[in-house]
């Protein structure tokens, strides 16, 4: 545990800030008392103890702490205090004065997201889907990337059977948090009421395709063409992807003539370390593929063992038969392909999915590609698993892990994305942090998640610094620190 030296209301603060974020709310609430003791007229102090208590599940004095923020002369937290106060309510079931508290910090601040989830939340809670459906949209609006909203519309539209709003929403997520175990089971749930629905055919063609494209945002070959070599590091990946982007151009112009083709496979292994780029690259190759004409659709599927196999003898054909139905005119991902056949068990239901998959790939080569990924080693062990799986992947593309000066630039390229400035000293820490960081990564270094993870800490460190400042400026709420990084 880190020394605190005690002095004034931001030194408690600080100390209390740390406790809250390891989970050690009681001492988060004696620090933040420490801090209103040394000043009694600071509304961040009431508003963090506050949330200490909530987290305690102390909700009356959560009630207090929040209640207290409005005798203070701090009216920009005025909107902070209804809402967290509402929720609060909500959580004791007292929803008209939650509901109250909602609207009166949007009134103050339309613009606060946290008090449309809340509210819509609410609305949901009392059988007000209609209203709680606009709460959530609005929360969308304000930020696209907002998981809660899209994975509680979502819900409510699946409870409404609206299935096709449903897993748009869900998708949404996913897009997001791949790994959101919540939101995958909610997905399947839906897929399987669209299974059962008469009109599931005209729903499947529109509504379970991860990347499709209206006639309207469609792009051109070229288009794509530059959006994959735009992207930051991968040299190798590129080359090897526009070699086959080149050798299929030639192959529809010797079409074009008439001449005599060489069959090949167009189904991938990718290998390398998580957070190298491999679902993006996939994603583009679906659309390069279509708009060269080699795929009708250019969707792509994303799935892993959990995804293709099933708990009971027979159902593993039938759930990995249903996912190449939707992955159909596009492109299969299979992301850690390894455990299908790992642990070596003729038993073993994945030798079962492995088994449909090749069928598929054979009976479906010219309209379906199947992409497996995952770690190198793993992966040769994959291939050599099945003689059908030697036969089919013959083209590898290794994804090296980023250099210290592309992950740099990827960190930036967050920054531009959100709006962010940095300063001149900041940059020089950050060229040194990413060589640091590079020089000492593991085997299985996770690359731009890595980037992405000290990003949101960036951003945390930024907001624990500016919540303290009365009178907040616009250039303050753009710039990131030297102090916001380390941490």
């Amino acid at each position: 545990m880190p020394y605190f030296i005690m002095g004034d209301k931001s030194d408690y603060i600080e100390n209390g800030n740390y406790y809250y974020n390891n989970g050690n709310f009681q001492e988060a609430i004696d620090a933040y008392s420490k801090a209103i003791e040394s000043d009694p007229c600071y509304g961040v102090s009431y508003l963090n103890r506050g949330l200490a208590y909530e987290k305690q599940k102390d909700y009356s004095k959560a009630i207090i702490d929040f209640t207290h923020i409005f005798s203070l002369k701090d009216s920009y937290l005025y909107a902070e205090a209804y809402v967290y106060r509402a929720r609060v309510l909500y959580k004791i079931k007292e929803y008209d004065k939650a509901i109250s508290d909602c609207k009166s910090a949007i009134k103050i601040d339309p613009s606060f997201e946290e008090s449309f989830i809340i509210l819509g939340t609410i609305y949901q809670e009392i059988g007000k889907d209609k209203e709680s459906i606009q709460c959530f949209s609005k929360a969308i609006l304000l930020d696209s990337e907002n998981n809660l909203a899209f994975m509680f519309r979502g819900d409510i539209y699946k409870k409404l059977g609206r299935y096709k709003n449903a897993i748009s929403d869900y998708k949404a997520v996913l897009e997001l948090d791949p790994k959101n175990e919540y939101v995958k089971k909610s997905l399947a749930e839906t897929l399987g009421e669209i299974l059962d629905d008469n009109d599931f055919e005209e729903q499947a063609t529109t509504d379970i395709e991860y990347n499709t494209e209206t006639e309207d945002n469609v792009k051109s070959l070229d288009e794509y063409i530059m959006e994959l070599n735009e992207l930051i590091g991968l040299k190798r990946v590129k080359d090897e992807v526009n070699t086959i982007i080149n050798l299929l151009k030639v192959k529809k112009l010797r079409e074009s003539k008439g001449l005599k083709q060489a069959s090949m496979s167009l189904h991938l292994v990718f290998s390398g370390n998580p957070g190298t780029g491999k679902t993006t690259i996939a994603r583009i190759l679906g659309n390069i593929y279509r708009a060269l004409g080699v795929l009708s659709k250019g969707h792509l599927i994303e799935v892993d063992r959990a995804g293709l196999v099933a708990g009971y003898i027979g159902q593993t054909a039938i759930k990995t038969t249903e996912v190449i139905a939707k992955a159909m005119g596009g492109i299969l991902f299979i992301d850690e392909a390894y455990s299908l056949t790992e642990n070596g068990s003729d038993n073993d239901y994945g030798n079962e999915a492995v088994d449909t998959l090749l069928k598929a790939m054979e009976d479906h080569r010219d309209d379906f590609i199947v992409i497996v990924a995952g770690y190198p080693e793993p992966m040769s062990n994959f291939l050599k698993s099945n003689p059908g799986l030697q036969s089919r992947f013959n083209t590898f593309i290794h994804f090296d892990d980023y250099s210290a000066n592309e992950l740099f630039d990827i960190f930036l390229g967050l920054c531009k994305k959100y709006s962010y400035t940095i300063s001149d000293e900041a940059k020089e820490y950050l060229c040194e942090y990413f060589v640091i960081l590079y020089n000492n990564k593991q085997d299985n270094f996770a690359n731009a998640r890595e980037v992405r993870n000290f990003f949101e800490n960036t951003m945390k460190k930024q907001a624990n610094r500016l919540v303290l400042d009365n009178d907040i400026t616009d250039d303050e709420l753009l710039e990131i620190t030297l102090g916001d990084l380390k941490f």
